[in-house]
């Protein structure tokens, strides 16, 4: 579905990736603190979001279309959710 990220109490900026369920990056927005302005995705098939220091997917060169591996995602999840 589509979403929408807002930073109130943030105070560092972030930028966010917003990932298909294919886990291709589809868009990365630059956020910025205490900014209450709602940004929303311009897909509407996000599956997942990540949000990083700002400039970090930059320094890492990963941009629209580079790929999550969804099963080192998947077993990340399970393992904090068992914490």
């Amino acid at each position: 579905q589509q979403q929408s990220f807002w930073m109130r109490n943030m105070q560092i900026p972030l930028d966010l990736a917003h990932f298909d369920s294919r886990g291709v990056l589809v868009e990365i927005h630059q956020l910025y603190p205490f900014d209450e302005t709602p940004v929303k995705s311009r897909h509407r098939k996000i599956q997942y979001s990540i949000e990083m220091n700002q400039g970090w997917f930059k320094q890492h060169n990963i941009r629209p279309g580079s790929k999550l591996n969804l099963l080192l995602l998947k077993q990340a999840i399970n393992a904090r959710s068992r914490r």
